[in-house]
């Protein structure tokens, strides 16, 4: 894999990747040559990374060029995402507000209904944009962001994303993602400076395929 070739977007700040189902955002004991990690080898600069996202996801993974005096800017950027879900009966449209915390036992984030005692505000935006035969394709947006926040908020609802079994789904995709796309970054928002990136969804995916038809109609 040529990390130059996921680049969809850069300037002389930012560097959007469209990072692969399979490959860690960030390297950690278990997991190395991540996407930040060959990224800085590949473009010999150190980088700071905006939006982590899972190994089975895919999308757009936002770096920031790192600062000599370390500061990290801080700035605007609205994310949103497309999940594909088992098919049931829920509002098109509707915010769901949960609180979340994160088991490191189990590495997975623990849903209640109301508050309790170190569990963190999530908040999450959906709407309905397509009907298949056996699921429902969302689009996602995230005022918060918390660990495995679209995974465990949807499967809470009885909508477990697509392949993905640590959350209710009933069997692993092929390739052991699951079907939750980063589909745009959009960076200083309603400014006249705005600058809307798109991810690409992963090729050679039947469901996906269906999704960017009716996204695109």
């Amino acid at each position: 894999m040529n990390i130059k070739d996921l680049i969809i977007y850069e300037d002389d700040e930012h560097i959007v990747i469209n990072k692969p189902v399979g490959i860690a955002s960030q390297d950690s004991q278990n997991q190395h040559d991540s996407i930040w990690s060959l990224l800085e080898k590949a473009k010999n600069i150190k980088y700071h990374l905006s939006n982590r996202l899972d190994q089975p996801v895919s999308g757009c993974l936002l770096f920031r060029i790192h600062q000599e005096d370390g500061q990290v800017k801080q700035e605007k950027v609205h994310k949103v995402y497309i999940a594909i879900v088992e098919k049931k009966e829920i509002p098109e449209k509707a915010t769901l507000t949960h609180y979340l915390k994160r088991n490191p036992k189990s590495s997975k984030s623990v849903c209640k209904d109301a508050a309790e005692k170190d569990f963190k505000k999530a908040v999450l935006h959906y709407t309905v944009v397509g009907t298949l035969d056996r699921y429902l394709i969302l689009k996602v947006i995230l005022p918060t962001g918390r660990f495995h926040q679209i995974r465990s908020q949807l499967s809470h609802i009885g909508v477990p994303i697509k392949g993905d079994v640590k959350y209710g789904a009933r069997r692993k995709n092929p390739d052991r993602g699951i079907h939750l796309h980063a589909w745009k970054i959009i960076l200083h928002p309603k400014t006249e400076n705005e600058q809307e990136i798109e991810a690409p969804f992963p090729e050679e995916d039947t469901l996906w395929n269906e999704a960017k038809s009716i996204l695109n109609a």
